[in-house]
């Protein structure tokens, strides 16, 4: 699904690719961890920046120490507090190994210094609000993807999350949840989502529902149309909740989870979590909606994060120079 977006965001190829794919936990991070090894044997890293909270996160994370190699960390700080969540182990090993951690919000700040991590701290914003800032000046006002759609109004869903879809009463509870909805639902489907609906019988039912429209993996520009023109939104998905806060978004997001590493959304209003129930779950939908009341406030940053970051790195990366080079100095 990657390529997609490298065409769409305009991103300069990679010099490597790591090419581990999907897989077990354990074949991932082995892979990764050799394969970072023989990139290192070939480049000679000087520095590693981590993003996010995917096992490529910790496998970086793991060997830059190991190399003794300055560890940097954007998005640091994040917490929903399941301990049994994957990425939640990602992000806190990966703090607590990182030498800098860039922290979108003074909550993350704030846990971090409560961990007491030893790297030094900075407060940034995320820079996924940076790019969803700079797409949706690309959003065309009549755009391919609305004419698969018949509807005017309608509530965009998606869901990829293994804790709701690998389950099959809880994938079960959230297609309940969106059938339900008094809107219509489109439903860009993540490919592991799509096995599973096949696997627990639910593909034809719900592909066949005239309230919902099962759409394949979408680019980054298809989906932001979807988001502007949603009333609201229904996912699993940390990254697309702040994506919702953005400027020029500013959506509701209903999340069939029951944790949130994202707190602060819901402190802005942005953000409801609803469970995979799908009688509570409408209920707190349809609670909400009521209100009429707007978000409130940009909590992840209007757009300005990467520039920050960017500030950061080479200031770092000088100050880490001059260290190795004194360091040799004085060997000699």
């Amino acid at each position: 699904m990657s390529e997609i977006f490298f065409r769409e965001l305009a991103l300069p190829r990679p010099d490597a690719f790591l090419g581990v794919g999907s897989g077990s936990h354990a074949r991932q991070l082995a892979l990764l961890l050799t394969r970072l090894d023989a990139l290192n044997r070939e480049s000679s890293l000087t520095n590693l920046v981590v993003v996010g909270d995917t096992n490529t996160v910790l496998a970086g994370a793991l060997f830059a120490r190991r190399q003794g190699i300055p560890l940097f960390h954007v998005e640091a700080g994040a917490r929903c507090y399941d301990a049994d969540m994957p990425e939640e182990q990602n992000r806190r090993v990966a703090d607590h190994l990182s030498d800098v951690l860039f922290a979108p919000t003074r909550c993350n700040r704030e846990i971090l210094a409560k961990e007491n991590v030893l790297g030094r701290v900075h407060v940034t914003g995320n820079p996924v609000i940076d790019a969803c800032v700079k797409m949706l000046a690309k959003v065309p006002k009549d755009s391919g993807i609305l004419d698969q759609i018949d509807f005017e109004e309608f509530a965009l869903c998606t869901a990829h999350r293994p804790e709701i879809v690998d389950v099959r009463w809880r994938l079960a509870g959230l297609l309940r949840t969106i059938k339900g909805l008094d809107l219509p639902v489109v439903f860009p489907c993540h490919p592991r989502t799509r096995i599973r609906l096949r696997e627990f019988g639910f593909l034809r039912k719900i592909g066949s529902s005239p309230n919902v429209v099962l759409l394949p993996p979408l680019g980054y520009i298809d989906f932001l149309t979807l988001m502007k023109r949603a009333a609201f939104v229904v996912s699993d998905s940390g990254g697309v909740t702040e994506e919702a806060t953005s400027p020029g978004l500013d959506k509701l997001v209903f999340s069939p989870r029951t944790r949130t590493e994202v707190p602060e959304a819901i402190e802005s209003g942005h953000l409801v979590l609803i469970g995979t129930d799908d009688r509570a779950a409408l209920r707190r939908i349809r609670k909400r909606l009521k209100l009429s009341r707007r978000p409130r406030g940009h909590p992840y940053g209007v757009g300005h994060a990467g520039e920050k970051i960017a500030a950061f790195l080479g200031n770092y990366l000088r100050e880490f120079r001059a260290d190795v080079q004194g360091s040799k100095a004085r060997q000699s």
